[in-house]
């Protein structure tokens, strides 16, 4: 007996087999490798905020035209601060709030969006990274990461993330000033006394900003005391000098002083002129120099 064989049509066969294949998604995009680790100095003392205006690119590698949503997810969204302590934000160019602190399956609520790309376009981009002025802290190097997770329009299902870290490197910044002074010239100043008499003061302030512990030094090119010009310069008047209340001997140190507010802080220089009995005629001078240094 012979038995019978029904055999499949190798086309069909061959049609069902492209049937079972899965179908390649069309709309894929990536944020590609570039811009991810923006970095930049920081002076607390600047006149305005830091602001910079950075790029990153995103690529369509799907073989449809997309349009995708770029969203920077940081948890918890508000407050952002480098190294915990330096505040900043990300935003559109327009100053609108970009960070979101949405769960990844839910599609964002703030972002960035391209316009339709064709497969393999590029589109950049442009966000802002503001640190406001006036944030004393520390020099020294700080840094913060936000998650940035690429999304088809108007989709919740999330194509690529990649990590953008954030640094920023905070600058030593001290610095003086003479208040209610009359300088002439940068960082000198005249304490003139006119005609010496035994008691005589005057003072001027001292301003002093630091984002850091400083001290202040202080010299005198006679060791304390006004001198004739050559060929009398063995004629001397002797005077007493304080700084933030504390008299001073030569050379002195005065501090250490804690970090200053944005304000900074003023401290009073005062020098009061001892005997001037039986002195020679002439003009008397001496020349003090105040410098400000970091605190051990």
């Amino acid at each position: 007996m012979r038995t019978a064989r029904r055999l499949l049509p190798l086309a069909v066969l061959a049609a069902s087999l492209a049937q079972a294949a899965p179908t390649a998604a069309a709309c894929l995009g990536i944020v590609v490798d570039s811009g991810l680790a923006p970095t930049t100095d920081y002076d607390p003392f600047a006149a305005a905020d830091q602001v910079l205006d950075r790029t990153l690119r995103v690529r369509n590698t799907g073989s449809e035209t997309c349009s995708f949503r770029l969203a920077f997810q940081r948890q918890p969204a508000d407050p952002a601060t480098l190294g915990g302590d330096l505040a900043y934000t990300l935003t559109e160019e327009d100053d609108t709030p970009l960070l979101d602190d949405r769960l990844a399956t839910s599609a964002p609520e703030r972002y960035l969006e391209t316009g339709p790309l064709a497969q393999g376009d590029e589109a950049s981009l442009t966000w802002r990274w503001r640190l406001g002025r006036g944030q004393i802290v520390t020099p020294g190097a700080r840094a913060d990461t936000v998650e940035l997770r690429l999304y088809e329009a108007g989709a919740a299902s999330m194509l690529d993330s990649k990590t953008l870290t954030l640094q920023a490197t905070v600058v030593s910044s001290m610095g003086m000033n003479l208040a209610g002074a009359d300088v002439t010239a940068p960082y000198a100043y005249t304490m003139d006394f006119g005609t010496l008499v035994t008691g005589a003061r005057r003072e001027v302030q001292i301003e002093v900003r630091s984002n850091q512990r400083y001290e202040l030094t202080v010299l005198s090119e006679h060791d304390g005391r006004m001198r004739l010009d050559a060929p009398y310069d063995q004629w001397t008047v002797d005077y007493e000098a304080t700084l933030d209340g504390l008299l001073l001997s030569f050379p002195s140190t005065v501090g250490p002083h804690e970090p200053t507010t944005l304000a900074g802080t003023s401290l009073p220089f005062a020098v009061t002129i001892g005997d001037t009995g039986s002195k020679r005629a002439g003009l008397y001078r001496d020349e003090i120099t105040i410098s400000i240094v970091p605190a051990p």
